[in-house]
């Protein structure tokens, strides 16, 4: 009986140091999961992160620099009731006051005109925002500075145009029109009649330069069912570039119903000189 007992507690103890074994070994495999999966928790983060960084720009970006200013992207501001814009810090390192504009601005390719005039005394740093008119999100922002002297008005510089990507993922889509122009590379489009709550009756279009080089678009003798109306429609299209744009006829009023539209368009490059006149265009109101 002796024996017996002593090897049941033997068999007792084995057993029991086994548990433990493979508790332990458990213990240490599920320690080493969780290990691991936390590194690759962190790495995918990490990765995520970069490639936030990439494409939100973050980061501060010199956008032009000579030896009268500094422009500095500094980051986007995106909750203002002015709209999406960017933030700038612009360093006026001359002895003359200077103003700075934007020029043939544009957000996901589609042209733009933002509001911003910034004025910054000799040796100052101002900081602004340059707030754009979309209601897209800001993908890729495309614009040149002009600057000039605030006293004279005697331009100092004229940029070449800088490119900020913020997400490339985001784009802009086209509005869906019907062509009704095309000279040079400029193809124009009638998207469809609107009335806005503010400015009344509108008419839409869709205004894309397929060309090289910049142009401006405008519309002339404008008339409705036969009746001329003080109407007017003005596009500056960067080349590569399209734009949304309205008819609009503010103070003017118009009949309540309307069949068709008519118009001339005149196209002219940036140096002001006329490259094209269009025959009248009629278009059916819709």
């Amino acid at each position: 009986m002796k024996h017996k007992w002593l090897a049941g507690l033997l068999v007792i103890a084995m057993l029991g140091a086994m548990g433990g074994c493979s508790s332990a070994g458990n213990s240490s495999a599920s320690q080493k999961a969780e290990e691991s999966s936390a590194k690759e928790s962190s790495a995918a983060e990490e990765s995520s992160d970069a490639e936030k960084s990439d494409n939100a720009a973050d980061e501060s970006k010199v956008l032009f620099e000579d030896s009268t200013v500094r422009i500095t992207y500094t980051g986007t501001d995106e909750e203002s009731w002015m709209g999406k814009g960017l933030k700038v810090t612009i360093e006026n390192l001359s002895d003359k006051n200077i103003s700075v504009q934007t020029r043939e601005a544009s957000v996901n390719s589609v042209m733009d005109d933002p509001y911003f005039s910034c004025d910054v005394a000799s040796g100052k740093t101002a900081n602004d925002t340059i707030y754009f008119s979309t209601k897209d999100e800001l993908g890729t922002v495309e614009l040149s500075f002009h600057i000039f002297d605030s006293d004279t008005f005697d331009t100092i510089a004229d940029t070449e145009k800088v490119t900020l990507v913020i997400d490339d993922c985001i784009t802009s889509e086209k509005t869906e029109a019907d062509k009704i122009y095309e000279v040079n590379g400029v193809v124009v489009s009638y998207a469809g009649k609107v009335d806005d709550d503010i400015w009344g009756t509108e008419f839409q279009f869709l205004i894309e330069n397929n060309g090289t080089e910049t142009y401006t678009v405008h519309a002339e003798n404008i008339s409705i069912d036969n009746t001329m109306y003080d109407g007017s429609m003005y596009a500056e299209v960067a080349a590569g570039k399209y734009a949304n744009e309205t008819m609009s006829f503010i103070g003017e009023e118009l009949p309540a119903e309307m069949n068709e539209l008519e118009f001339k368009l005149v196209i002219s490059n940036s140096s002001y000189e006329t490259v094209a006149e269009s025959d009248p265009i009629k278009v059916s109101i819709q």
